[in-house]
């Protein structure tokens, strides 16, 4: 099982014409090039590789899929009514949100009404 989903990322690896670039560990030398940490915020690696300690992201600000990490009790979320909430997410203009006051302009795909989910499937956002 595991050769077979290896042989299924390498083969998608080569059609997307990407290539893989394995992080540094985070040794003694990675650290000792890092900034001095902030302070008065809550540290979190920097995006990606990121050996290095940053402040996480504040309520309000912006976020996305390659962006820093959202601070304890936030999550990264698309703006309500966004039409296109993942491609959003993917080029960084989702918002630090509280989850619990965040109210989805749809309902879960899987909460859809028989007329709802006729719609979503007519516009394509099923997929």
């Amino acid at each position: 099982m595991a050769l077979l989903v290896l042989g299924t990322f390498l083969t998608a690896l080569s059609i997307s014409g990407g290539s893989y670039v394995p992080c540094e560990p985070c040794d003694q030398k990675a650290l000792s090039m890092c900034p001095q940490a902030p302070v008065g915020c809550q540290l979190v690696k920097e995006p990606g590789c990121g050996c290095c300690l940053t402040c996480a992201l504040a309520e309000g600000q912006a976020c996305g899929v390659y962006t820093g990490t959202c601070t304890h009790g936030l999550r990264c979320l698309p703006r309500n009514g966004e039409e296109k909430p993942l491609h959003a997410l993917l080029h960084g203009r989702g918002v630090c949100t509280n989850e619990k006051g965040y109210k989805p302009s749809h309902p879960p795909i899987g909460k859809l009404t028989g007329k709802q989910c006729a719609f979503v499937a007519r516009k394509h956002c099923c997929v």
